[in-house]
């Protein structure tokens, strides 16, 4: 595992937790199974982290400190943001889009190909398909459009400025005035990963530093990972052919890949290692652990649920149904864990509830938020919310096994102190090496000073007793 990685985490997690600041790892994005060593192939599944991302801006806005263990080229919280304001209905950047980013002029473009990117006024007129390019029309009333009429006619042909859209977009200046204070405040580490080997290495790292934290910490599992894999000594070292041509083999491994006679391939996945257990016993045994459950069907979905709080001893699991995943949730905990009695639950769900166990459901109707961009925005608002009164509910009950006698508020005193005392430590190393990687600039340059000052002596020396010795022949 990288070092500085390591040093950056130990750093974050020492230093929110010295000022009694909540910290959150969010986990999102879906884990690939490479299928040779060399990944030509492999298996993904259709997780884009979007749940993640949104749960990551809501921890910052209600104060936490976020590590976000995220897949590569998932959905980035904030970037999100920016990406739906400027791109088409997907979030993304197209061809008919760019006219969002600049000023393209009053065509919006050549016409390369008939109508090719425009539509028709009523007069015939060609205009832009692009809503964010200037309207065409003579009589067009849009107040952007009067707004930037003058300095638009000033262009110079070929100019290409940011569209004044953007530019003065509410949305856009506050989520880069959000990103901006975060990233001043160092509130957020973003952790990537691609693969389940990679994001089960990274986890166990992000866990082991958040355990400084003890009942502060938050470990929310949003990301897909997968079921099934190929273990690296079972993965094929090269690429797989897709037929036996009969080649000269340098990998001799007996693997899991297997192309028959009749050029079909049969592949032997298995089951990716749980770590659960030794995420709560191990890695982070004091930290508020909640986990998720995606199925198609309803019931398995609940017992599912109950199985992995019984098992792996999760505080809450939050269930989802794959046609409503981004319209509501059910969120599953144990019986007077901080629920409120005053709290509508599924009580058809609860009869189907082994005792001990209690459920709630939420939609994005249960948003408090004055506005929200989207149904999954609120849904993750109002999920996040719930879950941040169970997190401090559960601080304020947290006792220390080994210490039972020992309060929840001592114990939260005795996790801070020892994270003061771990920060001031490393400021004071981090001190001590800047200081000795000074002192060893300085003494380097004295040397180079001196040597050099001796080689230009040498150099004087040398050169005169050449003139020297030609005179004297001479």
């Amino acid at each position: 595992m990288d070092e500085q990685l390591l040093t950056r985490l130990n750093n974050f997690t020492t230093r929110h937790t010295s000022h009694h600041r909540p910290i959150a790892l969010v986990t999102s994005g879906g884990t690939a199974a490479d299928l040779e060593v060399n990944a030509v192939r492999f298996l993904d599944n259709f997780s884009t982290g979007l749940r993640g991302a949104c749960a990551v801006e809501q921890f910052l806005k209600r104060g936490y400190a976020v590590i976000h263990l995220k897949r590569v080229g998932s959905v980035s919280p904030f970037g999100r943001l920016v990406e739906n304001q400027v791109g088409e209905g997907g979030g993304r950047l197209g061809f008919e889009s760019i006219g969002e980013l600049f000023d393209c002029g009053e065509d919006g473009g050549i016409d390369l190909d008939g109508d090719f990117g425009f539509n028709r006024t009523k007069s015939g007129q060609a205009k832009s398909a692009d809503p964010w390019l200037y309207s065409t029309e003579s009589n067009a009333t849009n107040s952007v459009d009067e707004i930037y009429s003058t300095s638009k006619s000033k262009k110079t042909y070929g100019e290409l400025s940011l569209n004044p859209r953007l530019t003065h977009s509410r949305v856009l200046q506050s989520t880069v005035r959000s990103y901006n204070n975060i990233l001043q405040q160092g509130l957020m580490i973003t952790i990537t990963f691609r693969t389940v080997d990679d994001y089960l290495q990274k986890l166990q790292v992000c866990c082991e530093a958040i355990n400084t934290a003890g009942s502060l910490g938050l470990i929310y599992l949003a990301a897909a990972v997968s079921d099934f894999y190929i273990p690296r000594d079972k993965k094929a070292v090269h690429k797989i052919q897709s037929r036996d041509y009969g080649l000269k083999k340098t990998d001799s491994r007996n693997t899991a890949q297997v192309v028959a006679a009749d050029n079909t391939l049969t592949i032997i996945l298995y089951p990716v290692p749980k770590v659960m257990s030794t995420l709560r016993d191990e890695w982070c045994p004091n930290a508020f652990v909640i986990s998720f459950k995606l199925e198609t069907d309803s019931t398995i979905l609940r017992q599912k649920a109950v199985m992995a709080m019984q098992r792996y001893g999760v505080h809450l699991v939050i269930g989802n149904e794959l046609k409503t995943r981004y319209e509501k949730v059910f969120i599953l905990s144990r019986s007077g864990a901080g629920n409120n009695d005053d709290e509508s639950n599924n009580k058809e769900c609860e009869n189907e509830l082994p005792d001990g166990f209690s459920v709630i459901e939420i939609t994005s109707a249960s948003s408090t938020a004055t506005h929200s961009s989207s149904k999954v925005d609120a849904l993750e608002d109002a999920t996040v919310e719930y879950i941040v009164r169970q997190h401090f509910y559960y601080i304020s009950t947290k006792v220390d096994a080994t210490q039972p006698n020992m309060s929840s508020v001592e114990l939260f005193a005795q996790t801070t102190a020892e994270a003061e005392k771990n920060h001031q430590a490393r400021l004071h190393a981090s001190y001590r090496k800047l200081q000795k990687e000074k002192l060893k600039s300085r003494m380097f340059e004295l040397v180079w000073n001196i040597g050099g000052s001796a080689l230009g002596v040498a150099i004087s020396y040398g050169l005169a007793r050449m003139l020297q010795q030609r005179q004297q022949i001479s």
